[in-house]
């Protein structure tokens, strides 16, 4: 297996996860949002 290769496939994930992350916390946060607009 390539050294350079399987670096770039593990940036490559990692990067998918940040930005899974990223999704899941501003996901929450809006839901947050939305429920205490909803409960006032």
């Amino acid at each position: 297996m390539d050294v350079p290769m399987s670096r770039l496939t593990y940036i490559s994930l990692l990067f998918i996860l940040w930005h899974l992350l990223l999704y899941l916390y501003h996901t929450t946060q809006y839901m947050e949002q939305q429920s205490q607009l909803y409960y006032l």
